[in-house]
């Protein structure tokens, strides 16, 4: 929490509050892994679980991962999108698991556990190779 708070003193992760109201409150997948807001995982393969989070911080949508490292912890930024301040969340984050992925003409084998921002339109992948995120985005 420390570490977050240097980094992005102004982020919150989004509540029930910032979703539309037609979102269910059901969590699909495995909740001991993942909120709507956000999801735990190895993401950069050292066997220390990490954690990404998903709000807002002033006035953007931002999309974080807090890296558990041997030598610290280390707040890495995603995503950062602009948005009206009162509008809904723009989506969910889901954990994904390592192995074979098919993204259209891209195929992908994930090393390490990953997570996506789940949309009404679409969703975005990511996944962490060579030290940074990388993305992919399936549908709209």
């Amino acid at each position: 929490m420390a570490a977050l708070r240097y980094a992005v003193p102004s982020f919150r992760t989004f509540r029930r509050a910032d979703y539309s109201p037609e979102m269910p409150d059901t969590i699909y997948g495995d909740p001991t892994k993942q909120a709507h807001f956000a999801v735990i995982g190895d993401f950069d393969g050292d066997h220390r679980l990490d954690v990404a989070l998903y709000g807002r911080a002033d006035s953007a949508v931002v999309l974080l991962a807090v890296l558990n490292e041997a030598n610290g912890t280390r707040v890495v930024e995603v995503q950062r999108e602009s948005s009206e301040p009162r509008s809904p969340a723009p989506g969910v984050l889901a954990y994904e698991s390592p192995g074979h992925r098919d993204y259209g003409d891209d195929r992908l084998q994930l090393a390490n556990d990953a997570f996506s921002v789940v949309a009404e339109y679409g969703s975005t992948l990511y996944y962490y190779e060579n030290g940074k995120f990388q993305q992919i985005v399936a549908g709209d």
